[in-house]
């Protein structure tokens, strides 16, 4: 299924699990596949992802580094334009001319928050600086003020280093992520699929216990999202879910990849290959919803009401073209 919050994917893969121990005498008729060890691999495989490090708590402290450093810029510049000052005031005394401190190239290394180059301009301006020492000295910018601005020099290389590292933390993390995704799912799509395979024509209530999308509009109607309301955050039912399927109306097949779209909004999304479609956090309100694929004609179901106690779910039925 396609638009799945992460956070709800363990969710998912955790009811179905349940359904699939609840019916595993079915499914070992099914198939051999399914003993004990698949039981103990799918348990393991969900609690992974559970468990898992999220890209986003790295991404907490590499948005913190990236204050940081800004802040460290911001400090730079007014350095910069007090050192840039002094050297204008003081160039006749100077070995090296004012345009030769490279103060320009350092404010633009600043402002296109290239830090590696911020670091790379400022070594030039600290060898100049040593230079000049003792002409330094004599207007009142001595080792102690050298030293502050080499020091701030060096924590913004520092905080440059740190995030780049995070940076690659954080794809770690997620390459990491999504190998422990792609478990799970082995588990739960062969479980999924065998589950609906076996009761669409047994047992519809069965049968909806391992339809995704089914699963996925029950944990989330009527779940309220969490806004911003001054300093604080309230909760509001103000989001809802919409589920459905589209199948041939002649043959009643689902169609895959067919079209689903909220019209007035930019809300779409299209069917996975069993026809079916979840969309969720759609705001309250009434809606038509249209529906296209290759080969049919297009289609619209108007008066949608999202936002209500009863889940909205669609049965679409597309005719092919002449």
């Amino acid at each position: 299924m396609k638009n799945i919050n992460k956070e709800d994917v363990p969710v998912v893969g955790g009811i179905l699990y349940n359904a699939f121990v609840k019916n595993k005498v079915d499914f070992e008729d099914f198939s051999t596949m399914f003993s004990d060890p698949f039981e103990a691999e799918m348990a393991d495989a969900i609690q992974a992802v559970k468990d898992r490090r999220r890209p986003t708590d790295v991404l907490g402290k590499q948005k913190k580094v990236t204050i940081d450093l800004y802040g460290k810029f911001d400090s730079l510049q007014e350095a910069l334009r007090l050192l840039g000052e002094l050297v204008k005031w003081n160039e006749a005394s100077l070995n090296t001319l004012y345009d030769d401190y490279h103060f320009k190239e350092a404010r633009k290394a600043i402002h296109a928050k290239n830090a590696e180059g911020v670091v790379e301009q400022c070594e030039i301006i600290i060898d100049k600086v040593s230079e000049d020492a003792v002409a330094f000295d004599g207007v009142g910018f001595d080792s102690a003020k050298i030293a502050v601005f080499v020091a701030l020099v060096n924590d913004i290389d520092g905080l440059n280093k740190e995030q780049i590292a995070l940076m690659n933390e954080r794809q770690y993390v997620k390459a990491d992520e999504d190998i422990l995704f792609a478990n799970m799912y082995s588990y739960t799509d062969k479980v999924a699929s065998v589950g609906k395979a076996m009761y669409t024509y047994r047992d519809k209530h069965k049968c909806d216990d391992f339809t995704i999308c089914r699963i996925l509009g029950k944990i989330n109607h009527g779940r309220k999202k969490k806004v911003s309301e001054g300093e604080s955050e309230v909760e509001v039912a103000v989001y809802d879910v919409m589920i459905g399927k589209v199948v041939d109306k002649m043959t009643d097949e689902p169609l895959g990849n067919a079209v689903v779209r909220i019209l007035g909004t930019d809300i779409m999304t299209d069917t996975d290959s069993d026809g079916e479609f979840y969309i969720d956090e759609i705001p309250a309100g009434v809606y038509s919803v249209s529906f296209s694929r290759k080969g049919y004609v297009g289609m619209e179901q108007h008066n949608v009401v999202i936002g209500t106690e009863v889940m909205v779910e669609l049965l679409v039925e597309m005719v092919l073209e002449e």
